[in-house]
């Protein structure tokens, strides 16, 4: 599909031979298991079994655009870095508190770095938000946690994210309260929950926009 959306490195897996190959779900782009032995054996990941996925990306590298701001790398899952990594290149990353543990904020932040983005801010959050919904109800300010109930995901525009799963939950804001704490939403099918004092640990996903 020319108009492909999704992001080929997503962390959406199938299983062969027992392992997780790195497959892209959806219905907006090309992911393939192929045998390149037809019949004969041994029919085993890394042998005869291979894998690809495929999307398109706009000339501009913008995996998608929200209110005019290009994301270049779409919903991913970030890598956690070590407090010794955070610490050593706490300027590289724009990092303001390291993390005394492994930090999936600040790995979210190294990449976004790495490509000379940020995280969503607030405002950048509402509009990802209000866009996937299809409302306009949705600010996001820093007073703590705020839960809107009732919403319905454009089905067109959520391929964006990975919304196969019940429940999302994603990192935003460039400036941690704490060491153990940073800006997070929660959302699925029909309500948004977000707070100014998430956690910085596995299981997040994030975007980056420039």
């Amino acid at each position: 599909n020319p108009k492909c959306s999704a992001n080929p490195f997503d962390v959406n897996a199938v299983t062969v031979s027992g392992d997780k190959e790195n497959i892209t779900f959806g219905t907006d782009c090309v992911a393939m298991v192929y045998d390149t032995s037809s019949n004969a054996q041994p029919n085993e990941k890394g042998k005869d079994i291979r894998t690809s996925s495929m999307a398109t990306v706009g000339d501009d590298g913008c995996v998608f655009k929200i209110a005019g701001k290009c994301s270049p790398t779409g919903v991913f899952k970030p890598e956690g870095i070590s407090p010794e990594e955070c610490e050593a290149h706490k300027s590289d990353y724009n990092i303001n508190i390291c993390s005394t543990d492994i930090d999936y904020w600040g790995g979210a932040m190294k990449k976004c770095a790495s490509l000379g983005a940020k995280l969503p801010e607030n405002t950048d959050m509402a509009y990802f938000l209000n866009y996937i919904y299809d409302t306009d109800i949705i600010t996001i300010t820093n007073r703590g946690n705020t839960l809107i109930d009732g919403l319905t995901f454009n089905t067109n525009r959520a391929t964006i994210a990975p919304l196969l799963k019940p429940q999302v939950r994603m990192h935003f804001g460039n400036s941690a309260r704490t060491a153990g704490l940073a800006p997070y939403a929660i959302f699925n099918s029909n309500k948004v929950y977000y707070d100014n004092s998430g956690g910085r640990s596995r299981g997040y996903t994030a975007f980056c926009v420039k």
